[in-house]
C-alpha cells in the first residue's frame, strides 16, 4: 500500500497515497492509495521487496514498471528513478 508520496518526487502525481486511516482492532490502518504487487514484472511480496529492487537491479535515472490495484482495478504506471546525487 502506498501510504504516502513525497511532493515533487518522481512518483508524484503517478501513485496514489492513502486518504485517510480507519481503525481495525485498535489499529490505524491507511487506506485508499495504490496496492503495488508488481515492478518490472516481478512480484512483490513484501515491503523489503519493494525497496530492495530499485537498489539491486536498476541504476540511478533508470524507470520501472509499477503494477497494482487502484480503486478496484488494475493499473500500471511508468515511475523514473531519482538521478545520481549531483548529476542533476
Amino acid at each position: 500500500m502506498v501510504v504516502s508520496v513525497v511532493d515533487g518526487g518522481p512518483a508524484s502525481g503517478t501513485l496514489q497515497e492513502s486518504d485517510h486511516v480507519v481503525g481495525v482492532n485498535g489499529t490505524v490502518v491507511p487506506v485508499g492509495g495504490d496496492v503495488i504487487h508488481a515492478i518490472d514484472g516481478q512480484t512483490v511480496r513484501t515491503g523489503e521487496d519493494l525497496a530492495s529492487y530499485p537498489v539491486t537491479q536498476t541504476e540511478p535515472g533508470d524507470t520501472v514498471e509499477l503494477t497494482g490495484l487502484r480503486d478496484g482495478g488494475r493499473k500500471t504506471v511508468t515511475v523514473s528513478e531519482c538521478p545520481e546525487p549531483g548529476t542533476t
